[in-house]
């Protein structure tokens, strides 16, 4: 909210069901699935639309099916922000030898033009569908991208909150390895992700769905 607000935007935001009372200052007005005539009129004041379609599923497919039956006369964008658990059962590549002798061989990492291989993970199905439904609605005045994003953490940690704390305690002396620790976790930090956001909301992206996450 804070750079968009930066920007000059008025924002808009739909209230999350288990945070109800969660109302940043930056936000004048606010509207949500309850109130499908509401939400209408207030998203088509909306010159940019960002959905967490994992978290409000029903409500971002509402919204970009919505926008796809107006006849729009002014450009708008839409973004879904998504999650890399799209990805998680993509069958992966084939691996590289390795740049030295006597290491491992590389795998590849999977990228953009993997997009039509990608498998997601069980609980992810309809998250996968409704990327996909953005991205077919990518058409005249409406712009749509999918950002899949990796796990996120930085300005307040939530799932990783317990290993940063480890860490900054020294309390195990040493961090828990899980498994052979040759799993390498897809993770992008909150500002950068909202710098991708920028730039998606700048320029019209090149690639329907765009993965975000660190190299």
């Amino acid at each position: 909210f804070r750079s968009l607000k930066q920007q000059q935007y008025d924002i808009y935001a739909g209230s999350r069901a288990d945070q109800s009372d969660f109302k940043p200052n930056s936000v004048q007005k606010w509207a949500s699935l309850a109130n499908r005539e509401a939400l209408t009129a207030a998203v088509m004041e909306c010159d940019v639309i960002i959905y967490d379609i994992v978290e409000k599923l029903e409500e971002a497919s509402f919204v970009i099916e919505m926008l796809s039956t107006q006849r729009l006369h002014e450009d708008k964008t839409f973004i879904a922000l998504s999650s890399v658990m799209t990805w998680a059962q993509t069958p992966k590549k084939e691996p590289e030898p390795a740049d030295e002798e006597g290491q491992p061989p590389k795998l590849p990492p999977l990228t953009e033009e993997d997009l039509r291989k990608r498998r997601p993970h069980p609980l992810y199905r309809e998250v996968l569908q409704v990327e996909r439904l953005v991205a077919r609605k990518n058409r005249g005045r409406l712009h749509t991208a999918v950002l899949t994003l990796g796990l996120l953490y930085g300005e307040g940690e939530d799932v990783l909150h317990s290993y940063f704390k480890q860490a900054w305690e020294g309390i195990p002396p040493a961090l828990p390895i899980f498994g052979d620790g040759s799993s390498k976790v897809a993770m992008v930090h909150v500002r950068d992700a909202a710098t991708v956001v920028d730039l998606a909301i700048a320029t019209p992206l090149q690639e329907p769905v765009v993965l975000v996450v660190e190299p």
